[in-house]
Parts: structure tokens; sequence; C-alpha cells
């Protein structure tokens, strides 16, 4: 039954490879398209682009009407109107304007950092794939040779050229193969679940074996002033910095005096006056700190900056070497397998009897494990270039 399900598996691969699997880019670029979040955050930013322009304008007119009964009688009755606005001094409105539409540019960044970090987890999701693809083409290489080997002594054991105990052990390595096969065809499928998740429920074709490819680079220093424009998180804390000055300007400008101006009637009896109403209000009380508060809000921010700017340099750092010396390794035990590879002097010395089932097989695992080692490897160095490009 074991055995049937993995030729399906391989027929079902095979058929996917041949309708024509998609590219790594390709499957990026639909969940770009397709993903629920961001379609939702595009939502969300329509709505806070709007909230951000309230507040920008006038205050709404003031209408006042009073009537008022004389007493005596003989005195009449009085009635007065009044409309009046209030005007904050001019450059206010200006400094409110410069805030909002830097809000709004900022809910922009918010946008395209979301989905950096969606596309980010999408490529960690995608090399797993590609992953578990290459360790079980090397698992369906491993099942083979293992089918030919328990065939090979039950055939023996049916001439009596061997006994049941190397039969059982050339069964069990049989079974051990395909149990590493179905253990990480499962842990495929939750990863391509993972990938459908952020392709709005629409499950991708990877069916490929090879990384995407990514350029480690020659020079980190020169490298990294590049990495650094194309991070939205620190693009946001420069952006918080320049607001927070535009703040200060604006808390100069509201320290600055109010004018109130309007219409003004009053109607006593027979007699009447109209004519305009001004005053001015003094902000002696109510906006007292607020320069300061935003002036420290501006240092805090530029130091906030500043230290984000050195964990990014520094994390960034770690990585590439990280991945220059995982390429290093991944190179190394390459060619060492290469060159150390005697699985076909191991079959010889099995067939002419020179080495037992058991001696072969423990060969073998520690030749198999060194490849999964080498598959780990490689894994672990695509991780770390994937980090160094994070926000690219």
């Amino acid at each position: 039954m074991i055995r049937i399900k993995i030729v399906i598996m391989a027929l079902l691969l095979s058929a996917s490879i041949a309708a024509g699997a998609q590219t790594a880019d390709e499957i990026l670029a639909e969940i770009e398209n397709n993903n629920t979040t961001l379609k939702a955050l595009r939502q969300e930013i329509e709505a806070r682009r709007l909230g951000n322009r309230t507040g920008i304008f006038l205050p709404d007119p003031e209408a006042q009407f009073n009537y008022l009964w004389g007493d005596p009688s003989m005195l009449g009755n009085r009635i007065n109107i009044a409309v009046t606005q209030s005007f904050d001094f001019p450059t206010a409105y200006g400094h409110r304007r410069q805030i909002s539409r830097a809000r709004n540019d900022q809910l922009e960044i918010e946008y395209e950092r979301n989905l950096k970090a969606i596309l980010y987890n999408a490529r960690l999701i995608l090399t797993d794939i590609v992953y578990y693809n290459s360790l079980q083409l090397e698992y369906r290489r491993r099942i083979d040779h293992a089918e030919e080997l328990a065939a090979s002594f039950e055939a023996r054991l049916e001439l009596g050229e061997a006994g049941l105990p190397d039969y059982n052990k050339a069964q069990l390595n049989l079974l051990n193969a395909e149990k590493e096969l179905e253990l990480s065809t499962i842990e495929r499928q939750m990863l391509l679940s993972e990938l459908a998740a952020l392709n709005g429920g629409k499950y991708a074709d990877v069916t490929n074996s090879e990384y995407r490819a990514r350029q480690i680079p020659d020079d980190f220093s020169s490298w990294y002033s590049e990495a650094e424009k194309e991070n939205p998180d620190l693009e946001l804390l420069a952006m918080e910095t320049e607001i927070s000055r535009r703040q200060e300007s604006l808390s100069t400008a509201l320290g600055l005096p109010r004018v109130h101006a309007g219409y003004m009637s009053e109607t006593i009896g027979a007699e009447g006056f109209r004519g305009i109403a001004a005053g001015l209000t003094i902000p002696l009380w109510e906006n007292r700190n607020r320069l300061r508060q935003a002036q420290a809000n501006t240092l805090a921010m530029q130091e906030i900056e500043t230290d984000n700017k050195l964990r990014f340099y520094y994390q960034l750092q770690a990585h590439f070497e990280k991945a220059v010396a995982l390429q290093k390794s991944v190179e190394d035990y390459r060619q060492s397998l290469l060159r150390l590879d005697n699985t076909e002097m191991l079959k010889m010395a099995l067939d002419l009897g020179e080495t037992s089932l058991a001696e072969y097989i423990l060969e073998l695992t520690i030749y198999y494990g060194s490849i999964d080692r080498l598959l780990e490897a490689e894994r672990e160095m695509w991780v770390a270039v994937e980090e160094l490009y994070r926000y690219h």
C-alpha cells in the first residue's frame, strides 16, 4: 500500500511538471495581487488618509441669537444676533497641511512595509519548499536503491543464499526510506498550505528543486548603503522625525494670538445697531510647554532613528557573514561528497560477500546523512541570503 501511494505521488509530481511549474517570481506576483491582508490594509489606508485630512481647515463659524424681554416693558425687547469666525495665525494652516501630507506619505510606506514583510515570508516558505523538493528527489533515489536491495535479498532467500535476518534488514531499510519520503511529503504539503494562505487561498505549483537565484554581495559596505534606502522601517522613522520638526513649527504658530471676527447686530425697540465684531485670544496657558514637548520629541526621534540604523547595520552584517560562511561550507561539503563517494565500491563488496548487509547499510546511512546535512546547509545559506534581501 505504501509503495502504491509513493508511485501515485510521483505520478502527480510528474504531471505537474509536465503542465508547467510556476517560477518564484510568478508566485510572488500572484501573492501581491491576491493577498487578503494587503487588500484589507489598502482599505484601511484609504480611511486613515481621510482621517489625516481632518483638522486642517478653519474651525466652524459660531452663530448666536439672544432675545431679552425688557423690564419694565416700556424699555422694549432686546434682540442680539452675532456670527463670528476664529482664525489661528495664518502659518498654522500651512504647517497642518504639510503634516497631513507627510502622514499620508507614511501610509504608503506602511503599505510597502507590509507588502515586503509578506513577500519575505513567502520567499522563506518557497525556500523551504525547494528544500523539501530536493529532499524528496534524494529520497526517491534511495527508495529505488532500497527496492533493488530488498528484491535481491528476497531472491537470495528463495534460493537459500541468504538468511531471514538479512532479508528482514533489507525490508526495514526499504520501509525507512519510504517513511522518510512520507514525512517529507507531509511537511511539504503544510508549506504549500501556508503559501496558499498568503496567496488568497490559491495553491501554487512549486515543483522545482533549485533555489531562487540571489547574488551574495561582494562588498558589504557599499551594498549596505543601497539596502538602507530600501528599509521601510528606517524610512518611516526618518519621516516621523521630519513630522516632529514640522510639529515644532506648528506649535510656534499656535503660540501666537488667535483672531475672532464677524458680524453683530443689536435691536432694542425701534433702535438698531449693526456692525463688525473682532476679538483676540492671547495664548498664555493653553499651549504652555507644547513647543518644548515637540522639541523633546524631535530629539527622541533622532536618537531612535540613529539606534535603529545602527542595529540594522550590524544585523545585516551578521547575515552577510553567515551567508558567506555557509556558501563556502556548502561548496566544501559538495566537493568532499563527490570525492568520498564510495557507494559503488560498497555495492561491489556486498555482491562479492566481502561485507555484510548490516555493515553495508550502516556505511550507506552515514553517506546519506552527509547528503542530508549538505541539503540542510544549503537551505540555511539561502535563508541567510533572503534575509539580506529582506526589503528588496
